[in-house]
């Protein structure tokens, strides 16, 4: 099962960025994968993260009255094309 959101207000943070979070839920938790892209110069990686942050924690608020003992880990970059500091491709922990 997955779900599309916007990821929560980054437009009200950075007009030029324009990110789209796809949540799957995998019982018992979910993934969140976000996809951003940028029009200006700006660390693209830092707006997938927010919207990743976002995301999760908007899925805590809506869950927190039914369990409050969420764990919410693991956001990290998966891949990054581009930019001043080249290309990065997550290699696993």
């Amino acid at each position: 099962m997955g779900l599309w959101a916007d990821a929560k207000n980054i437009r009200d943070k950075d007009p030029a960025a324009r990110n789209v979070a796809e949540v799957i839920i995998l019982y018992p938790g979910f993934h969140v994968l976000v996809t951003a892209g940028v029009t200006g110069k700006t660390g693209i990686e830092m707006e997938a993260l927010t919207g990743a942050s976002a995301a999760c924690l908007t899925i805590y608020d809506m869950c927190k009255a039914v369990q409050k003992d969420i764990l919410i880990s693991d956001i990290h970059l998966l891949e990054k094309t581009g930019g001043v500091h080249g290309d990065y491709s997550y290699s696993g922990k």
